[in-house]
């Protein structure tokens, strides 16, 4: 049973190094995968990211 635990702590750890390196990317499909924002709006939204991305 600890062997399952200590395997699942190690794939979160993998998960969340993953997800650093493409949070960008993330947060867009994040924001495209949102049914509840229209379509404009999810766009602004990401042209908006972009412009802090390119400030940042």
């Amino acid at each position: 049973m600890d062997l399952g635990r200590e395997e699942k702590k190690r794939e979160k750890k993998i998960r969340l190094e993953k997800r650093k390196r493409e949070s960008p990317l993330n947060i867009f499909y994040f924001i495209f995968k949102k049914k509840t924002l229209t379509k404009q709006i999810s766009i602004g939204s990401v042209f908006s990211l972009l412009f802090c991305l390119e400030k940042g």
